[in-house]
């Protein structure tokens, strides 16, 4: 077993709603439970594809300022964000933070979605 395995395993089969991305805001990896909650839609409609993608540019820029604070800080933050998908409008509270490579740089964010909260 290994460290993707593992993760793999959690995401799949969990009811954690996570969420991992690039330095360039590009989502890598998204759990079952938290795609669930994005009405309709499938990992392909959302893995692959960036802030400005998938969002309004008002929530676009919000989301990608408080990536950009986790990557800059390098710190865990608790953030209340507002997505949309599919005309459905979710309130969300997300833990987000910095993901290290074994050099302790920055490669990405992930965050934990907690209280989502339909409008």
């Amino acid at each position: 077993m290994n460290d993707t395995n593992l993760l793999d395993a959690l995401l799949e089969n969990s009811d954690i709603k996570v969420f991992f991305k690039d330095l360039n805001g590009k989502h890598i990896k998204i759990s079952k439970a938290l795609l669930a909650d994005a009405a309709g839609c499938n990992e392909n409609d959302i893995v692959g594809k960036t802030n400005n993608e998938l969002y309004s540019n008002e929530i676009s820029r919000e989301i990608t300022a408080h990536d950009n604070e986790i990557i800059s800080s390098k710190e865990t933050k608790l953030f209340t964000e507002k997505i949309e998908f599919n005309n459905c409008i979710y309130l969300n509270k997300v833990f987000k933070f910095p993901v290290f490579n074994s050099k302790n740089e920055v490669i990405g964010t992930g965050g934990i979605v907690k209280e989502p909260k339909k409008q």
